[in-house]
């Protein structure tokens, strides 16, 4: 299991517990920073909160973070360029 087939299965859950989930390489393929973009709000107040979710999905072992070796122990970079949390599906 890949790409789009974990962020499928990311989505589904999502929607699955309430959530507004959408799927950001729809428009952009293979964003580097963002591949769901989750929402939940309050029925009554339209209050909302919103994250931003990067997957990652494999069938081996490794997972690929899309960084090198030096950017990923770049934390100042990381900071910069990672806009939510990541979740991994084996």
């Amino acid at each position: 299991m890949t790409g789009a087939y974990g962020e499928a299965l990311v989505v589904t859950e999502l929607i699955k517990r309430g959530c507004v989930a959408l799927n950001a390489n729809a428009s952009v393929r293979n964003h580097r920073s963002i591949d769901i973009v989750c929402i939940r709000y309050d029925d009554a107040t339209w209050t909302h909160k919103s994250v931003l979710i990067q997957v990652k999905a494999r069938r081996g072992r490794d997972f690929p973070t899309g960084y090198n070796l030096s950017e990923s122990i770049n934390i100042d970079q990381l900071n910069k360029e990672v806009k939510g949390p990541y979740v991994f599906i084996y």
